[in-house]
C-alpha cells in the first residue's frame, strides 16, 4: 500500500476513535441531599478497572483531603456514594481524578437522588400519577413507596432507575384537597424526594358552569374565579397561551354561551374553551397563523378546503379569504367552517388568472364546487371572460349555461353538480340569525332535526333547519325523486308559490290569465295569477311574466317586504329603515332600495363580504328557504 494511502485510511481510523470518545464521554456531576449523602456518577473514554479518586477541595484553594475512590466499569461509566454532612457545600468543590488522564472540578449540587417528572390527576376518571427516576443505580430494582398522608403505595423500581405510581383517587380514603406526598426508600426512608399533589373535585364546577352554560354574565363569574379554575386544572395554556380565562374579555364569553359549552368533563369543557377563543380570535384578529393555529380546534385542519388553502403550488390569494372571514359574521363553528369553506372555492376561483388554470383548479375540487368536469377547453375559454365572480353559485350558473350552450336558465340543475356538498354559497346574505320581533327570538334560529327530508339535504346542511321549517308548513316541496335541489337558483315561478304558500293565499283556479307565456296547464299558474292579484308579484312588460327567470336579490327583497307588509301590515309600519352603506348602492334599482333597506334592517338580508350588496345577483333554492323563514319569524 503507498505511503500517502495508510496514512489517509489512519487518519480516518483517529477521527473516528475521536468521534467515539466525544459521544460517549460525559462530564461527572455530584448531587448532595439534605443529610450530606453525596453521590458521583460519570463516563469516561479510560480504560475499565483503572481507578477513580475523590478530593474535597475548599474553594478558597484550601485542600479538604482525601475522600475515597471507584473504579471505571465495562461500559466507561463510572459512581460513588459517600458522606459530606457536616460539610458547607456552598464552599467546597469536589477534585475527581480519573486515572491520572482526566481531572475535574465538579461543584457540589444539592438535589435528591429521586428525580419527581409527572404528578398528575384527572379530574374526569379521578386517576392520580407520580412518576420519575433514581439517580443511584443501587436502588435500581428495590421496593419504594409513596405516602400521601395517610395513603401508602409500595411498588417496584425497574432495572433502569424508573418508578410510576398510579393510583385511583377512591382507593385512597382521603377527601378531596391539596396534599404533600413523599417518595423514599422502604429500606432507608432518608433516600426520598417531596412534592405537592392536587386532589380536586371538578364536579361542583361543572355543575355550577352547567347552570350559567346559556348566560355570558354568569359563565365569566364562575370562570373567572381563581378556585374553581384550580379545582378545573386550567392553567394558562388551556386557551392557547395568551388568553386567561380571569382576564378575557365579555366578547369570548359570549361565545362560549352561543357554542353549547360542554360540561360532560373537564376535557370537554376545556374543547369549549378552546373552541370559543378560536371563534374570539377569528372574529377579533383574522390572519393566516391565527387560521393556522385554531384550525385542528375549529374542525378544519385536515379538510379539503384547508388543503386548498395550504397548498404552495397553488396562487391563492389567501389575504382575499382573510377579508371576507373578518367581514362575515358568524357565532357557531360550524357557520365559521361555512364562511371559510365557501371562502376558499370563491376565492380559489377568482385567483385563476388564465382559463386553463380555471379549468385545473375547478376540476380538481369539482365535487367540493357541485360541478361535472367534462367540460372542453372551449367552455372554459368563455368561462373564464365572466371572471371574477361575485359567489360560487354565480361560476356553477356560468359554467352549466357555457356547457350546456343554452341561456342562463339551466341553472345549476340538469346535468347535475358530480357529487357536490351542501355548503352555503359564499357572499350570500343568509349568514347569522335575522331579527325578529317581540316574542319570536326563539324561531330565529329553527333546529335541523334529527330527520332528513329530501336525499340531497343532509341534517347538518347549513339550510337544513329553514327547509325543514317550510316544508312541515307546507310552504316549500322538493322537485321529485326525493331531491331538493338546494344549489339550484330560484326561478320567479316557485317564488310565486312561496309568496302564496307562506301567507296563506288560495291559488287562482280561473282559466283567463294576465300574462301570455303562463300556460293554463303550468303548476305554478294558479300561484302567478294569486301573486299578481294581491300585488306580491308584477309581470315582464304588458303580457309577460318571465316564468323561468332567476330571482335576483333586489326583487327577493321587493317581494319579501310586500309579503310581510301584508301578513303583519303594523310591523312593517313600525320599521326604522336606515340608510344603508353597501358600496355598490348605486347599482341598486330605484323601485328597490325602500324594500333593501328594510330587509337589511331586519337582518334578512346582508351585505357580503366586501361591504357590497350585489343586487343583480340570482338566489339559490336554499338560500330562498332561509330568506322566508326570516319574513314568517320577523311577520308573527
Amino acid at each position: 500500500m503507498p505511503k500517502k494511502v495508510r496514512l489517509s485510511v489512519f487518519s480516518l481510523f483517529t477521527a473516528l476513535i475521536f468521534i467515539f470518545q466525544a459521544a460517549v464521554f460525559a462530564e461527572p456531576s455530584i448531587i448532595v441531599t439534605g443529610d450530606g449523602t453525596a453521590l458521583l456518577k460519570g463516563i469516561t473514554t479510560v480504560a475499565p478497572g483503572k481507578p477513580v479518586s475523590i478530593f474535597v477541595h475548599q474553594k478558597d484553594g484550601t485542600s479538604g483531603g482525601y475522600f475515597n475512590d471507584t473504579v471505571i466499569e465495562r461500559d466507561g461509566s463510572y459512581g460513588m456514594m459517600f458522606s459530606l454532612a457536616g460539610y458547607d457545600i456552598s464552599k467546597y468543590d469536589c477534585i475527581v481524578n480519573v486515572a491520572g488522564k482526566e481531572k475535574h472540578i465538579i461543584p457540589l449540587v444539592e438535589g435528591n437522588l429521586i428525580n419527581i417528572n409527572l404528578v398528575s390527576f384527572d379530574r374526569d376518571t379521578l386517576k392520580a400519577k407520580i412518576s420519575g427516576e433514581l439517580w443511584n443505580s443501587t436502588d435500581f430494582g428495590k421496593d419504594f413507596k409513596l405516602k400521601i398522608d395517610s395513603f401508602v403505595k409500595i411498588i417496584t423500581v425497574a432495572a433502569d432507575g424508573s418508578f410510576s405510581f398510579e393510583f385511583d383517587f377512591a382507593d385512597t380514603g382521603l377527601a378531596y384537597g391539596k396534599y404533600n406526598f413523599t417518595v423514599c426508600s422502604v429500606s432507608n426512608e432518608l433516600n426520598k424526594a417531596d412534592g405537592q399533589i392536587d386532589l380536586l373535585s371538578a364536579s361542583g364546577v361543572l355543575a355550577a358552569i352547567e347552570a350559567a352554560s346559556e348566560n355570558a354574565v354568569l359563565l365569566k363569574g364562575v370562570l373567572s374565579d381563581t378556585d374553581n379554575l384550580e379545582a378545573l386544572g386550567f392553567n394558562e395554556s388551556v386557551t392557547f397561551g395568551d388568553l386567561t380565562l380571569d382576564n378575557a374579555p365579555d366578547s369570548f364569553f359570549e361565545n362560549l354561551a352561543q357554542i353549547g359549552v360542554k360540561t360532560d368533563s373537564v376535557a370537554n369543557l376545556k374543547l369549549s374553551v378552546m373552541q370559543a377563543y378560536a371563534l374570539y380570535l377569528m372574529e377579533t384578529n383574522p390572519s393566516e397563523s391565527n387560521i393556522q393555529k385554531c384550525a385542528e380546534v375549529l374542525g378544519i385542519a385536515d379538510g379539503d378546503y384547508k388543503s386548498i388553502y395550504d397548498d404552495s403550488s397553488f396562487a391563492l390569494n389567501r389575504e382575499a379569504v382573510i377579508s371576507y372571514i373578518k367581514d362575515t359574521d358568524f357565532i357557531t363553528i360550524d357557520m365559521f367552517k361555512n364562511c371559510f369553506n365557501n371562502a376558499v372555492l370563491l376565492v380559489g376561483i377568482n385567483s385563476c388568472k388564465v382559463w386553463s388554470e380555471l379549468k385545473n383548479f375547478a376540476e380538481s375540487n369539482y365535487q367540493l364546487i357541485g360541478i361535472n368536469n367534462s367540460a372542453s377547453a372551449l367552455v372554459w375559454q368563455n368561462i373564464i371572460l365572466s371572471a371574477p365572480f361575485a359567489n360560487v353559485d354565480a361560476f356553477k350558473t356560468c359554467y352549466y349555461t357555457e356547457y350546456n350552450g343554452a341561456s342562463a336558465g339551466s341553472g345549476s340543475g340538469g346535468s347535475g353538480g358530480g357529487g357536490g356538498n351542501s355548503s352555503q354559497a359564499i357572499g350570500t346574505f343568509i349568514l347569522g340569525t335575522p331579527s325578529v320581533g317581540a316574542g319570536n327570538a326563539s324561531a330565529g334560529n329553527p333546529s335541523n332535526g334529527s330527520n332528513s327530508i329530501f336525499n340531497d339535504v343532509s341534517d347538518d346542511h347549513w339550510a337544513s333547519g329553514y327547509i325543514k321549517y317550510l316544508y312541515e308548513r307546507g310552504i316549500i316541496s322538493g322537485k321529485g325523486n326525493g331531491d331538493f335541489a338546494p344549489n339550484d337558483l330560484v326561478n320567479r315561478a316557485e317564488v310565486a308559490k312561496l309568496l302564496c304558500s307562506s301567507a296563506n293565499l288560495t291559488p287562482e283556479t280561473s282559466s283567463e290569465g294576465h300574462f301570455s307565456d303562463v300556460d293554463s296547464n303550468h303548476w305554478a299558474y294558479g300561484y302567478i295569477e294569486t301573486a299578481f292579484k294581491d300585488g306580491l308579484l308584477s309581470g315582464r312588460g304588458e303580457k309577460n311574466f318571465g316564468i323561468s327567470d332567476f330571482t335576483t336579490r333586489e326583487d327577493m327583497a321587493v317581494f319579501c317586504y310586500r309579503l310581510l307588509s301584508l301578513i303583519n301590515p303594523e310591523y312593517v309600519a313600525s320599521i326604522n329603515a336606515s340608510d344603508f352603506d353597501f358600496s355598490d348602492a348605486e347599482d341598486i334599482s330605484e323601485y328597490a332600495v325602500k324594500a333593501v333597506s328594510a330587509m337589511v334592517e331586519l337582518g334578512i338580508l346582508k351585505g357580503k363580504g366586501d361591504n357590497k350588496f350585489y343586487p343583480k345577483d340570482y338566489c339559490t333554492r336554499a338560500e330562498a328557504a332561509r330568506i322566508f323563514f326570516g319574513v314568517l319569524v320577523s311577520g308573527n
